[in-house]
């Protein structure tokens, strides 16, 4: 069924519920080991960044609606960066690598279009264009597609499409 969604051009949805936006909570205030609780419950990952005993800031910011299964940086007594970060060129991308161009400057993707990867899977759009200068923890849209089967529907060849 999956596969003749993609051939009429229908948009596949993510179901799987551990990647559905989590809203990010407050950790600034709380102890390193009381703001990981916090987090792992909520399905998002961490990374410390600095030393301390208490969360003195946090990217993204408390309120924010981020993928789940997301990484919150909390800065220990660390100044955050304030200089906004460009926003990469994701064209062409696969998914690992648009997730990982997004996370080296302090972004973060949510992925849309196709729910399965293949080697065949790239990037066609990015809700904010390349080149924008913006704050670290800004999430980026990503829209994927499979070309094989895109290349399938366009030859004409639904016997190939399996």
């Amino acid at each position: 069924i999956a596969d003749i969604l993609d051939y009429l051009g229908v948009e596949k949805v993510y179901s799987d519920a551990s990647y559905a936006d989590v809203v990010v909570p407050r950790t600034v205030g709380l102890s390193q080991a009381d703001a990981q609780s916090l987090l792992q419950s909520k399905g998002l990952g961490y990374r410390v960044v600095g030393d301390g005993a208490v969360v003195t800031d946090q990217i993204p910011s408390q309120g924010v609606s981020i993928p789940g299964k997301s990484e919150v940086v909390l800065y220990l007594g660390a100044e955050k960066p304030t200089e906004q970060v460009e926003v990469p060129d994701l064209t062409r991308k696969t998914p690992g690598a648009a997730e990982q161009a997004l996370e080296k400057l302090g972004l973060y993707m949510r992925a849309s279009g196709v729910t399965t990867y293949s080697d065949s899977t790239i990037s066609t759009s990015q809700s904010i264009a390349a080149g924008t200068m913006v704050e670290p923890g800004t999430v980026v849209e990503v829209h994927f597609m499979d070309t094989a089967v895109q290349d399938y529907a366009a030859n004409g060849n639904i016997d190939s499409i399996h």
